[in-house]
């Protein structure tokens, strides 16, 4: 007997993000494709489970794959989509296309939060790009975000990759005056 579509999906959902936290990438693509040789579409959240899933197991060229391919299965990318691709985008060290992500959110009429602006931040410190990790920091303060331990240790990152420590100890002074938690 054949579970209904929704149970199938959300089932599919669960076994995928399983799967990623084990970081057992090519497994979650298996699931994936079981879904649609059912007779299934995906839906977006199938869909960004396997980003994740794809980014965590450094899959990110894949995970961007299906994000650019979320329209053939008629979905429509939402914030966790474009959450899951810039951080694919900070995995492959790809911190252009991580912004131009944040700008097609923004244009999109998707709100910027704190989880993506911090991906945001984390995919320009692993490229190096401490100045453009600062700005996101900044835009992430000037539209009413607080920046937590995450976004703050990827600025820093960025500037101690940019032989940039007198930044870094202002963000560190900053976080301190912000009350965020140290990790």
């Amino acid at each position: 007997r054949q579970m209904p579509c929704g149970a199938e999906l959300k089932r599919c959902t669960s076994l995928i993000q399983g799967f990623g936290r084990q970081k057992l990438w090519h497994k979650a693509v298996e699931a994936f494709s079981d879904v649609i040789a059912r007779g299934h579409s995906p839906d977006v959240a199938v869909q960004n489970a396997l980003m994740s899933a794809l980014a965590s197991g450094l899959q990110w060229s894949r995970a961007l794959s299906v994000f650019s391919d979320m329209s053939l299965h008629a979905v429509q990318p939402d914030v966790i989509s474009h959450g899951a691709a810039i951080s694919a985008c900070g995995k492959g060290h790809h911190w252009a296309s991580a912004i131009d992500l944040a700008l097609q959110m923004q244009r999109r009429g998707l709100p910027l939060g704190v989880v993506t602006c911090s991906a945001l931040i984390s995919a320009c410190s692993a490229s190096g790009q401490w100045v453009q990790g600062l700005a996101a920091l900044a835009q992430m303060k000037h539209v009413g975000l607080k920046p937590g331990a995450i976004a703050f240790g990827a600025a820093i990152s960025a500037c101690g990759r940019g032989a940039r420590w007198e930044v870094a100890l202002e963000l560190l002074r900053d976080m301190q005056r912000s009350s965020v938690p140290h990790n």
